[in-house]
C-alpha cells in the first residue's frame, strides 16, 4: 500500500528536480478541445455578431470562445459581411431574416459604450430585444518602451550639451587666463612691478587650476548621468510592461465577466469564464486564466504543491517544499507578495485549504507520526488545533459549501486510503466510499462540489481514475478511462473540472472536463502541470 504522504513526497521529489517551466500564455493559442464518445446534451445556438471598435475582433473571439467552453451555448457560423449587413456599426435593429440560416435561438451583439460595452440579447426569430446591459472596462495602457527611450535620450542629450557647454566656456576663460600669464613674463619691469605681476600671475594660475578640477567634476556627472540613464531604462521599461500587462489581464477579465452574464442570460446559469486556474509545474506555481491564456508565474521561496484558493480569491494557499520540510505558503494575489505561516515551521505540513469563511486553513500537519488534520485560524498566534489524532494519516481536506462538514482521505485500520466525511469540528467520522474487503481500492484527492451534492476524487485500479460520488445516495461515478487522469478540483458552476491527465500524448497537462457531456478542453501546454485548483469567480477590483 502506498501511502498519500509517500506520493506527496514523491511528487515533491520530482517537483524538485523538474526544469522550471516559463510563463509564455498570453500569446498561446486557443485551448484545444477533443470530445469523448459520451452523449452529447443539447445547446443553445447563439450568433455572436462582430464587435463595432478595436479591440473588437479580440473581443468577440474571446465571447464566443468563453460560451463554447461553457458547454451550454453553441456560437454559429456567420460570414462577416452577412453579419456586417443584419447589423450595421450604428444602427440599433437587427435584421434577423439575414441571419436565419444559422437556425440560431438568440443573437448576441456588443457595442463600443464608454466606458465600456454595451451587450444586448436579441430573439433570433422577432429580433426583439431580450436582455441587456452595460459592462464597464478598465482602460488599458500603451506599451510606451519607445517613449521611454526617447525620454531618456533627450534627457540626456540636454545634459550633454550644457556639459560641453560649461566645458568650452571654461576652456575659452583657462587659454585666456594662460596667454595673460605668458605675456607678462615678458615685459621689462621694476622690482615693485614685478612683485605686482608675480601676484596677479599666482591669482590666474588658482583660477586655471580650479577650472581643470571643475573640469574633472564635469566629466565625473557626466559618466554619472549616463550610467543613471543605462540603469534607469531596464528598470523603467519592465514597469511600463508591467502595468500592461495588468491592464490586459484586467481588461480580459472584464470581457471574461460580460461572457458570464450573457451566457446568464442565455441560459439561467452563471458562466465560469471570470475564472482562474491555479497548478505546479516543475518548481513554479502558475495561475492561468479559464481559457488557457494569461499564464503567469508565482516564484515562491520552495517547490509549491498542493495549491487552494481563497473564498474570496484574494490569495492562494499552498505547500512549499525545500530540503528541511514543507511549510504552509500564502501568495497575496494583489501584489505577488509570498510569506511562509509562522504557525507551520518545517516539517511535514500538506494540502492545505480555507474554510468557506476564508478564516480558517485546514491542512495535515506531523512530523515522526503520520499527519494529522489541524486547522489554523488566519493570521493567529494560537497554535492550531487538532481536528484528528490517531496512527493512520489525515490528509487532502475539503469543505461542503456550506462549511459545516469536510472530506478527507485516511488509510484506516484494514483499508487502503479511502474517502471519509466529518463535522468541520471533527466530530463525527464516517466512512463515504464505501469499501469491499480483498479487493483494492485507491481513493484520494477529495474535492466537494461547489453544490454539495457530489465529491470528486481519484481513485487507482492500475492507472488513476477520475470519479465522483453522490453525497446522498452513495452512487459512484466514473468520469475518465482513457489514459491517467487525477487531481479533481471543481469548478464554481459544480458542472466542469480541472484534472491532471496524460491523454495529450503521455505527458501531464491540465484538462477541463464537462462532466454532464464527458468533452475534455485541454487547458496548459506546459509538460508536467499537475495540482490543478479552480478559483472561485473572480470580480473586477474597482
Amino acid at each position: 500500500m502506498i501511502s498519500n504522504s509517500f506520493r506527496i513526497v514523491a511528487c515533491a521529489a520530482l517537483c524538485a528536480a523538474a526544469v522550471s517551466q516559463s510563463a509564455a500564455a498570453q500569446t498561446r493559442n486557443p485551448a484545444k478541445k477533443t470530445s469523448s464518445s459520451a452523449p452529447v446534451t443539447k445547446t443553445l445556438t447563439v450568433v455572436v455578431l462582430p464587435v463595432d471598435s478595436a479591440p473588437g475582433d479580440s473581443v468577440r473571439a474571446i465571447v464566443q470562445r468563453d460560451l463554447e467552453n461553457g458547454n451550454r451555448v453553441t456560437p454559429a457560423f456567420v460570414d462577416p459581411m452577412t453579419a456586417l449587413s443584419a447589423a450595421p456599426f450604428g444602427r440599433d435593429s437587427v435584421d434577423v431574416l439575414l441571419l436565419a440560416t444559422a437556425k440560431a435561438q438568440s443573437i448576441v451583439r456588443i457595442t463600443r459604450h464608454a466606458p465600456g460595452f454595451h451587450a444586448s440579447i436579441y430573439d433570433a426569430k422577432t429580433g426583439l430585444v431580450k436582455q441587456s446591459g452595460d459592462f464597464p472596462f478598465p482602460l488599458v495602457s500603451e506599451i510606451r518602451a519607445q517613449a521611454i527611450r526617447d525620454s531618456l535620450a533627450q534627457d540626456l542629450a540636454a545634459k550633454t550639451a550644457a556639459t560641453i557647454g560649461r566645458l568650452a566656456s571654461d576652456s575659452i576663460t583657462r587659454d585666456s587666463l594662460l596667454r595673460v600669464n605668458a605675456g607678462s613674463s615678458k615685459k621689462r619691469m621694476n622690482g615693485k612691478e614685478r612683485a605686482a605681476a608675480n601676484a596677479n600671475k599666482a591669482q590666474r594660475d588658482l583660477m586655471v587650476k580650479a577650472i581643470e578640477a571643475r573640469r574633472d567634476t564635469i566629466f565625473l556627472a557626466a559618466r554619472r548621468d549616463t550610467i543613471v540613464r543605462d540603469s534607469m531604462l531596464p528598470v523603467l521599461i519592465a514597469a511600463d510592461s508591467a502595468a500592461h500587462f495588468r491592464g490586459t489581464r484586467a481588461f480580459r477579465l472584464a470581457v471574461h465577466a460580460m461572457s458570464d452574464q450573457i451566457e446568464d442570460w442565455l441560459t439561467g446559469t452563471h458562466g465560469i469564464a471570470a475564472t482562474r486556474i491555479a497548478y505546479v509545474s516543475g518548481k513554479n506555481l502558475h495561475v492561468v486564466d479559464s481559457d488557457g491564456a494569461v499564464d503567469e508565474v508565482i516564484k515562491t521561496p520552495g517547490a509549491p504543491m498542493s495549491p487552494s484558493w481563497h473564498p474570496a480569491a484574494k490569495s492562494i494557499v499552498y505547500s512549499d517544499f525545500t530540503d528541511s520540510g514543507t511549510q504552509i505558503g500564502e501568495v497575496d494575489l494583489s501584489n505577488g507578495a509570498v510569506h511562509l505561516v509562522a504557525a507551520t515551521p518545517r516539517g511535514l505540513n500538506i494540502t492545505p485549504v480555507y474554510s468557506p469563511d476564508g478564516r480558517y486553513l485546514v491542512y495535515g500537519a506531523g512530523g515522526e507520526r503520520p499527519a494529522d488534520l489541524v486547522m489554523y485560524e488566519v493570521g493567529s498566534t494560537l497554535p492550531p488545533k487538532p481536528l484528528s489524532v490517531g496512527k493512520y494519516e489525515n490528509s487532502s481536506p475539503s469543505f461542503s459549501p456550506d462549511g459545516s462538514r469536510m472530506v478527507f482521505m485516511s488509510p484506516r485500520p484494514a483499508l487502503t486510503p479511502q474517502i471519509f466525511v466529518m463535522n468541520a469540528d471533527g466530530t463525527k467520522v464516517k466512512l463515504l466510499t464505501p469499501f469491499v474487503k480483498g479487493k483494492r481500492s485507491y481513493r484520494t484527492g477529495p474535492d466537494w462540489s461547489p453544490t454539495g451534492d457530489a465529491v470528486a476524487y481519484e481513485q487507482q485500479n492500475g492507472d488513476f481514475q477520475v470519479w465522483m460520488i453522490n453525497i446522498k445516495s452513495g452512487k459512484m461515478t466514473q468520469l475518465t478511462k482513457y489514459k491517467e487522469n487525477e487531481d479533481p478540483s471543481w469548478a464554481p458552476d459544480g458542472r466542469h473540472m480541472a484534472i491532471t491527465s496524460t491523454r495529450g500524448g503521455g505527458t501531464r497537462d491540465i484538462w477541463v472536463l464537462d462532466t454532464k457531456t464527458g468533452k475534455f478542453r485541454q487547458l496548459t501546454h506546459v509538460d508536467g502541470a499537475r495540482l490543478a485548483s479552480w478559483s472561485p469567480t473572480l470580480h473586477l477590483v474597482p
